[in-house]
């Protein structure tokens, strides 16, 4: 690859029943993570990822046309980030009585990157989309950052899932956004 590979997608008012936009968007990701220097195995987790968190914009934000999708592959490093402008994680937590109290926005955060946690509440069998996330970033030199209100947190280094995560207070902002920056370094896939 001599060139970043870039890609950027608008998302929409509602959920497309079959958007072949939004299928090539996740194809040529998957393309670029893989010219990057990532694993044939190893994109389609984080592509997979990648359309979870389009798919939360649309399922969570109350403003999915404010959502946008974006990713850049360059030679080691693949990136993406899925942003809108909606409710963000605190009001979308405490719409669910499991999480009405929940009041802190760096709380919202941890809560949200937990396996099993959705504002359709703790029974529903959902909010798994973080572990592909996790999963398939194991064994890379990662960057995560996610942002909501008037909190940021960050995750550093090569198994984000055991690794302490940083919550910094920011500016407020509305909505969501999700951030991830992935270095691939060749002798890290080495058996």
């Amino acid at each position: 690859m001599t060139s970043p590979k870039l890609g950027f997608l608008r998302l929409r008012a509602e959920v497309p029943t079959s958007d072949e936009q939004e299928l090539a968007f996740g194809l040529a990701a998957q393309k670029a993570a893989v010219a990057s220097g990532l694993p044939t195995s190893l994109a389609p987790l984080l592509i997979g990822a990648l359309n979870e968190m389009q798919s939360n914009v649309y399922e969570h934000s109350g403003r999915p046309a404010s959502g946008v999708a974006a990713y850049r592959g360059s030679r080691g490093c693949f990136e993406f980030v899925v942003s809108d402008g909606g409710i963000g994680v605190l009001a979308s937590l405490a719409s669910c009585p499991d999480y009405a109290d929940v009041i802190d926005q760096s709380e919202a955060l941890r809560l949200m990157l937990t396996d099993g946690v959705s504002r359709y509440g703790k029974d529903a069998k959902r909010g798994t989309g973080f572990r592909l996330l996790f999963s398939g970033l194991a064994n890379l030199g990662s960057n995560l950052r996610f942002r909501s209100g008037n909190q940021a947190l960050t995750i550093r280094g090569s198994n984000p899932s055991t690794l302490p995560w940083k919550v910094l207070e920011k500016p407020q902002i509305s909505g969501f956004s999700a951030a991830v920056s992935c270095s691939v370094q060749s002798r890290q896939f080495e058996a």
